[in-house]
């Protein structure tokens, strides 16, 4: 199947021009990854911005990724850690453990046990949330070995 990814750009356009946050992402990914269109991270960034005032969690993360590699502006390990923390604190799982293997490494801040354990367990219990929900809140039923089994 062959994609269209000048028409889904086009689309997620109108709707991210309409106010969007979704939409907005979207095309932050386009351009940040070069999907259909050359790598524009500075166009990324500005998408991304506009989400993230609304509160979008997967924007906030993304502006955390690129404040930690220096994509398109700056390396900024503080502000890194300011977009994932937001991003976290709206329940977006991948946040949750950068975070927690940001304090356990001390790759972008000094490492902190505490802090790594806090956002270990908040990314497990997020992790297990969605899980119930994915399965209606129905938790899988252990079963034994199958008769004449071991």
């Amino acid at each position: 199947m062959e994609l269209d990814t000048a028409a889904a750009r086009d689309w997620y356009q109108q709707a991210a021009k309409a106010g969007h946050a979704g939409a907005m992402v979207r095309l932050g990914a386009i351009y940040e990854r070069g999907r259909g269109v050359p790598v524009d991270v500075a166009q990324a960034l500005d998408w991304y911005n506009r989400a993230a005032k609304q509160n979008d969690p997967q924007a906030m993360f993304r502006l955390g990724a690129l404040a930690e590699q220096g994509r398109g502006i700056a390396q900024d390990s503080a502000e890194a850690i300011v977009w994932y923390k937001r991003a976290a604190d709206a329940q977006h799982l991948g946040a949750m453990r950068r975070l927690g293997a940001v304090y356990e490494e001390g790759v972008l801040v000094s490492p902190d046990a505490a802090k790594a354990r806090f956002w270990r367990e908040a990314a497990a219990k997020e992790a297990g949330a969605r899980a119930g929900v994915a399965t209606g809140g129905v938790a899988p039923q252990e079963k034994g070995p199958p008769e004449g089994g071991p």
